[in-house]
């Protein structure tokens, strides 16, 4: 993560209720966009995937709430975030907030295998390779499959279940620091083009790849490597604006991660990605997907349409993405 003018760190709203990490992002939101927000599901406790918290929790606070905010995490990240940001003296803890018996900020430990589903969404989580305990995320229904690797280097763990989702139409993943880098990016726990493409050999399937997480200031030549390397792929870089959508797929139970009992799913997988910079154009691999661009630097997925009550969804999405 980093900053400057325009950057932003990560951040993904899906649909209106969820966050798939809470960066500096978030800070692109409107509050009307902000309010409804009461799932935020961490990868880690790195300060540039959670600074936005805290202050989402502020401005939707009510003493008078109908549904609290429950934060997903690795108990690891729980207890960083408890001990470090909510603590008193970094910021109010809401977790006693109204009060200890009806606090508007709730905690939920996920673990890698964990699936947590809301409304007819599935979070899967996944065990990654970062410098602290992490994790990365597939979100399902019957539109699809769509899956972020969070903070990563090489790893044994995601690929196995990024190969397990018969229908996955898009990974956005990191990549860090380029090629010249790699001795740090292998001590910071991040990928660079060269151990990045290596390991996207192992993925069986062909999705959108986007890419995100990159050092502020190296983006183009991270991308170029990336391209160069891999060729073949279907790789674009998450950059502002950027808005995508998948059609509603009639197949079902498309994604056995592990063992994992596969799940009924409604309705299609839409997102909107923003990334923190412009975009950058690069040669080949056109996106089969429709794409957009507004002047955002927040990333929104929407990984199914808004579920009427009693009904299925019509297949509508966006997907707006920062990376981080």
């Amino acid at each position: 993560g980093g900053s400057g003018a325009g950057a932003r760190t990560s951040a993904m709203l899906v649909d209106d209720d969820v966050l798939i990490d809470a960066g500096t992002g978030i800070g692109d939101l409107a509050l009307a966009e902000l309010q409804p927000i009461r799932h935020v599901f961490l990868t880690h406790a790195h300060l540039d995937h959670i600074a936005g918290l805290p202050l989402l929790v502020d401005t939707v606070f009510d003493e008078n709430f109908d549904t609290p905010v429950t934060v997903y995490a690795r108990s690891e990240t729980l207890r960083a975030i408890k001990d470090h940001l909510f603590n008193d003296v970094i910021w109010p803890d809401f977790a006693r907030l109204p009060s200890a018996e009806n606090p508007m900020l709730r905690y939920r430990e996920c673990s890698p295998g964990d699936t947590i589903r809301i409304g007819h969404r599935d979070f899967y989580a996944v065990d990654v390779m970062h410098s602290v305990p992490s994790l990365g995320y597939t979100v399902q229904n019957s539109g699809g499959v769509f899956a972020v690797s969070g903070d990563t280097k090489t790893n044994e763990t995601l690929w196995p279940v990024l190969n397990a989702c018969d229908d996955l139409k898009v990974l956005v993943i990191e990549v860090s620091f380029p090629d010249e880098m790699d001795k740090l990016a292998a001590e910071a726990g991040h990928y660079c083009p060269r151990t990045l493409t290596r390991d996207l050999e192992r993925l069986r399937h062909d999705p959108e790849i986007w890419l995100t997480g990159m050092k502020p200031g190296e983006e183009a030549r991270i991308l170029r490597q990336v391209l160069a390397a891999a060729p073949d792929k279907n790789i674009q870089m998450l950059s502002r604006g950027t808005v995508l959508t998948i059609e509603q797929s009639s197949r079902e139970d498309s994604c056995t991660p592990g063992d994992r009992d596969a799940f009924s799913r409604h309705g299609s997988l839409r997102f909107a990605c923003c990334a923190s910079l412009p975009p950058i154009k690069h040669p080949g691999h056109p996106a089969r997907m429709s794409l957009a661009v507004a002047r955002s630097s927040f990333v929104r997925l929407s990984p199914c349409s808004r579920i009427s009550q009693g009904g299925f969804p019509t297949p509508r999405a966006a997907l707006a993405a920062r990376g981080g």
